[in-house]
């Protein structure tokens, strides 16, 4: 199972508000980023996941989650990428088989 890099594009309605989800969603390594006043952002999300599906999937429930914990109702989510899997770093074995696999 790998991880996947889920982004959550949505909106807010004001700062305090970004504040309170910047905050519940560090809490699980979550972030979000986005352009001062400009009322749009993403949620960033390192999730695991066999398949994109799934890893965004997780996402939405990581997100419900921390929107909840944020004590602010809304934020409703209008685009949603699964934008690059994270494999984990190779061991040294496995490091020795690839390269005795391409040599």
């Amino acid at each position: 199972m790998g991880a996947w890099l889920v982004s959550l594009e949505t909106m807010y309605t004001d700062d305090a508000m970004c504040i309170a989800l910047s905050a519940a969603l560090a809490s699980i390594g979550g972030e979000i980023v986005g352009a001062p006043d400009s009322g749009r952002c993403l949620a960033r999300l390192l999730v695991p996941g066999a398949t994109s599906t799934d890893a965004l999937q997780m996402a939405m429930e990581i997100w419900r989650t921390a929107v909840a914990d944020s004590g602010r109702p809304g934020w409703p989510v209008f685009a949603a990428d699964v934008v690059e899997r994270v494999d984990p770093v190779p061991t040294a074995a496995s490091r020795r088989k690839t390269s005795r696999k391409t040599a």
